[in-house]
């Protein structure tokens, strides 16, 4: 993909096909940003919805594979020449009733770490000097995490998942320590969502 150089501040916000992301995409354009679309597996739908933004592209990365996880922010810098604004939408979820311990296994505890919180991380190291470079342009980078009400409340689809969000929140806050004022890095918690 070649690089078309934009002055419009630039947004990857991951897991944006469907429902929440989706929607963070649509508002990002509609206020003016250039938008890279992602997602795991719904090509067709991103691609729909790059069309129908106009000035946005979408890219095709799984966040469980760190090598996909470091060309995603590579490949979305290269669509503009730019990155202003992360949002880390992307993360999956197993519905685990919370007395059943043991069908919260090792294997649903990484799987759901990985992609919850490991991945938010890695895009955010692998994209800080870019989201640096917006702080030159005159306006901080911004990181936006999405977590959930399941990791400030014993609730949600799973232990597992509601503690991958819980540790979600505090990478935010160490983030937002180690990373301003360059860059700004927050989270949103939202509850049960109509997607």
């Amino acid at each position: 993909m070649a690089t078309v150089k934009t002055s419009a501040p630039v947004a990857l916000v991951t897991g944006s096909t469907s429902g929440i992301g989706a929607a963070i995409a649509r508002r990002l354009s509609k206020d003016g940003f250039s938008v890279v679309l992602h997602s795991r597996s719904s090509v067709d739908a991103g691609l729909a919805l790059a069309r129908d933004l106009g000035s946005a592209a979408y890219l095709q990365a799984d966040l469980a594979n760190d090598a996909e996880r470091v060309n995603l922010i590579r490949d979305a810098i290269g669509v503009w020449g730019r990155l202003d604004v992360l949002v880390n939408n992307a993360g999956i979820s197993r519905v685990i009733p919370h007395n059943d311990l043991m069908a919260a296994s090792p294997d649903v505890w990484h799987e759901l770490y990985e992609v919850n919180v490991v991945a938010p991380f890695r895009l955010v190291a692998e994209a800080q000097s870019a989201l640096r470079e917006a702080a030159v342009r005159g306006k901080a980078g911004c990181v936006v995490n999405v977590s959930s009400h399941a990791g400030v409340r014993p609730k949600g689809a799973s232990i597992p998942y509601a503690a991958t969000k819980a540790a979600l929140n505090h990478v935010t806050r160490l983030l937002a320590l180690s990373l301003a004022p360059d860059i700004r890095v927050n989270a949103v918690a939202p509850g049960l969502v109509d997607t």
